[in-house]
Parts: structure tokens; sequence; C-alpha cells
């Protein structure tokens, strides 16, 4: 009986064995396929921008005879020089980071307070809110262009100026087109771009906290904006950091609004005006000069982002993580 007992927990064991030599098999095989396929994602990713770099830096002779591949034979930064003089780089970078920062930090206040709205308090009729709120993800900015212009070529001060011009026989109102209110004023309303996966991230982030928080700051005799600023914010430093980031650089990237809205201006936003301008530029240098210096304008104007994605990444990946969790 002890012999049986004995033998039948020795196969046990070898079988044990036996299954974790297939599993870690199987486990080394997963992990080499993962790091195949991340690898591969990275290279399609990264490698025109290693490009776009590397030819940025070249000697325009070095790609007319083709000598340039991946890294410089003569480097130079003339063409970054150059650069910066044909498409006005201080003015515009200036003029672009100025609207871009006041409606990010507008943007950030609105999203939030909506997405702290919606997770921490039950209404009537959040559910369908909060389902407006999605389905303005999915609708295109050049949808409503015919309202918006409009609204902002008369803008009546959300309505109040035609109220006192049924008593003065003419509306009292303001042309806020070619100017930075047509990107600040949707922001600060919480309309601006992208703000619905905004108020959507902070819902999700702020569902994560226990309410527990909310009724013990209570208990101490905090209120609501106590709690929000005292309890929510400290632990939604992700969110808002990754909010920061992609409205900082959809403002920054953005060609719609510049190009509807903010067209006529004397300076105009910074890719508004690689864009309308780089197929003029260069046209008449040698096509491989036309290359080099094509390559540096649009390095200058995505070197920004790059420097704020590397400082941010680690916030933006947290978010990612923890914004999925419920909800």
């Amino acid at each position: 009986m002890k012999l049986e007992f004995i033998m039948s927990g020795a196969q046990r064991a070898v079988q044990k064995v036996k299954a974790y030599a297939r599993y870690g098999k199987f486990h080394i095989f997963f992990v080499i396929f993962r790091y195949f396929v991340l690898i591969g994602i990275a290279y399609l990713m990264l490698f025109p921008l290693f490009q776009m770099l590397a030819n940025a830096l070249s000697n325009w002779t070095d790609i007319k005879e083709g000598t340039t591949v991946y890294i410089p034979k003569n480097p130079t930064f003339m063409n970054f020089k150059e650069a910066l003089v044909v498409f006005r780089y201080k003015d515009s970078a200036l003029y672009t980071a100025q609207f871009t920062i006041l409606a990010t930090v507008c943007q950030l206040f609105s999203t939030s307070l909506a997405g702290y709205a919606l997770a921490r308090y039950k209404f009537k009729g959040s559910g369908l809110l909060f389902a407006c709120v999605i389905l303005t993800i999915i609708v295109p900015l050049q949808t409503a262009q015919i309202p918006m212009f409009l609204e902002y070529q008369h803008f009546d001060f959300f309505g109040i100026g035609r109220l006192i011009g049924l008593f003065t026989g003419e509306p009292v109102t303001v042309n806020l087109l070619n100017s930075i209110w047509v990107y600040v004023l949707p922001a600060a309303l919480g309309v601006g771009l992208s703000s619905g996966l905004y108020i959507f991230l902070f819902r999700q982030m702020f569902r994560t906290i226990p309410k527990s928080l909310d009724e013990a700051a209570k208990v101490d005799g905090c209120g609501k904006w106590g709690i929000l600023f005292r309890i929510m914010l400290p632990n939604a430093v992700p969110v808002y950091v990754t909010v920061t980031l992609i409205s900082f650089i959809n403002y920054w990237n953005d060609t719609i609004i510049g190009t509807m809205f903010n067209s006529q201006t004397a300076l105009k936003p910074l890719m508004v005006y690689i864009k309308q301008n780089i197929l003029t530029a260069f046209s008449s240098v040698d096509e491989a000069m036309q290359k080099v210096q094509t390559c540096a304008v649009y390095f200058l104007a995505v070197a920004p982002l790059l420097l704020l994605f590397i400082v941010c990444q680690k916030f933006f990946v947290d978010c990612m993580d923890r914004s999925g969790v419920k909800g």
C-alpha cells in the first residue's frame, strides 16, 4: 500500500515536471514572439522619423548622388537654418504655442469638471448625456463647419446680444474669426478638439477612486470643490498629464480650425503656414535640395511634440492602463 502511494506520488511529480517543461517552452516562445512583434511595430513607427532626420541632416549633393541611406555622409545644419528663415519658424511657433497652451489649459479644466460630474454624481439623463459625449468622438469637425463659421462671425455672447437687440433694434455681436478665440472659446466650453475623448478618460479615472474617500472628506468638513482639488486631482495626475499631452498635440497639429476660421491673419499657425507654402517655398531649387529642406521643416515642426511626449510618456502609459480598470 505504501509502495503504491509512493509510486503514484512519483508519477504525479513526473507529470508536473513535464507540464512545467512544456509551459516553459511555450512561455519562451511567447516572449520571443511578443518582442518580435513589438520591435516590428516600433520599427514601422520610428523609421520614418529617423529617415526624416537623416535627410534633414544630409547635404543635398549626397542625396543627389544616392550615397546617403541612413547615416549622413556629410552632416550639416544648413537645412534647419534655411527652414527657420523661410517658414518664419520662430514667430509661427510662438503664435502656435500661445493659443495651444491657452486652449489646452481651458480644455483641461472644462473636460475634467465634466468627467468628474459624470463619474461621481447620479442624475436623470446622465447616461444619455454620457452617450452624447461618446457620440461627439466619432462626429468630424467638418460637419459643423458652416454653423460654427456663422456663430464665430456673429458671436452674440450666448444669446445675450440678440436679447439686447430686442430692445435696441440691433443685436450686439462680435466677430471672432481670425483670432485665437476660435481655439480658446470651444475649449473652455468643453467642445474643443477631441473633448469627448478627454471627458471619457476623466470619467473612467474618477470612477476608479473609491467613494469612501468622498465620505471621509465630507466628515472632515471638506466641500465639493475641496473634494475635487484635494482628493480627486492628486489621484488623477496621470490622466491630467495625458490629456495635456494629447490636447497640446491636437492643437499644435491642427490645420482644420486654422484653415476654416483663422486663415486671414498675418501670422498663421505653424502647421497651416507649412501646409500652404511647402509646395512654393522650394519650387525654384533642385529636387534633392527640396527633399532635404522639406524634411528639415517637418522635423522642426514635430520636435516640440517629441520632447513633450518623452517627458510625459510615463504618465501616458499609466493613464491608458488605469482608465480601463472600471467602466
